[in-house]
Parts: structure tokens; C-alpha cells; sequence
């Protein structure tokens, strides 16, 4: 939005992102400025996926994941053991999102050839 006598000094992007993982529904909440990754990501996890006979849509495990790698999170129920591996994937795909791999640090076979 244009106003008069103003200039855009700053500017921030805000996204909510809903998928699947280990078929759980998961939801990703964060901002960013132009041109720059989120600080933090914020999730909440819902036991299953729309449609299946027991989703409910409740949240039963929360949290977020920072810049430096840190994962905050609060279980809103009883621990189930996949619960543990389910966050592991979380947390690669919030880091991913905080700290994409560019070009210059991709170090798969394919780039040193």
C-alpha cells in the first residue's frame, strides 16, 4: 500500500504451510522480511490427517524451531514412541526452511564431480 509522504522502510511476509508428515497434519506458522529466512518457525501437530475416521483436529503436540538449530516443543498428550521421530522431521524440514542449503554449500556427489 501506497501512502503519501511514507516510504516502505520494512516489509514482512507472514505464511501458515499445512502437510503431512509421518501421517500426522502439521502446520507451520512464520514470517520473514523480503529476501531473508525466517528466524523461527512454529508448528502444531494434529494425530492424523482429515478424513480419517479419528482426526479431530486437535492440537497434541506444539512448539517451534529457531535459527540456531533449537527445538522448543510441548506434548498436549500422552507421548506416543513415533512422537520422537515424527519431531526429528519436523525439525529437518524447519531447518531446511531457516537454513536452505545454497548452491555454493551443496556438498552431494552430484556437485563435486
Amino acid at each position: 500500500m501506497k501512502i503519501k509522504n511514507f516510504k516502505v522502510v520494512s516489509q514482512e511476509i507472514r505464511e501458515t504451510q499445512q502437510g503431512e508428515i509421518n501421517g500426522n497434519t502439521v502446520e507451520l506458522n512464520f514470517s520473514y522480511g523480503k529476501n531473508q529466512s525466517p528466524m523461527y518457525i512454529s508448528f502444531s501437530v494434529m494425530r492424523g490427517k482429515e478424513g480419517d475416521e479419528n482426526y479431530t483436529g486437535q492440537t497434541v503436540i506444539s512448539g517451534s524451531v529457531g535459527m540456531e538449530g533449537n527445538i522448543d516443543t510441548k506434548f498436549h498428550e500422552k507421548r506416543k514412541r513415533s512422537d520422537f521421530m515424527l519431531i526429528n522431521e519436523i525439525w529437518g524440514v524447519c531447518d531446511g526452511i531457516i537454513n536452505p542449503i545454497t548452491d555454493e554449500e551443496d556438498t552431494t556427489e552430484e556437485s563435486s564431480k
